[in-house]
């Protein structure tokens, strides 16, 4: 039984797995190699990278592990801070101008 109630949190859990992916990736690693340097197993790496519901502190552990950290950012700042963490996503039509820049004002 699936034990993830809605379809954002579903979502939400998905994209948490690509980004491990993709960052994975970027090393240059196999889930195997990742696996074998954390102690870990690849089948557990496999549940967080494809969306599974796993627990918080697996996805934590293995979001350090690949360079990445896990924080809840709240509600109202979330369009300040989406540019800054997926950049090639363009589509911030609703987004505010960010609250932070690493850009000089005009």
């Amino acid at each position: 039984m699936d034990r993830i109630s809605s379809g954002l949190t579903r979502q939400a859990i998905k994209n948490l797995g690509r980004r491990v992916k993709d960052a994975r990736e970027r090393r240059g690693l196999s889930q195997r190699q990742l696996a074998e340097r954390s102690g870990g197993h690849q089948t557990q790496l496999s549940r967080v990278e494809s969306g599974h519901d796993v627990r918080l502190s697996t996805l934590i552990d293995t979001a350090r592990l690949v360079g990445l950290e896990v924080m809840l950012v709240p509600r109202e700042l979330t369009a300040a801070v989406q540019p800054m963490i997926d950049p090639q996503n363009t589509d911030y039509s609703k987004a505010e101008r960010p609250l932070y820049s690493l850009e000089e004002d005009e």
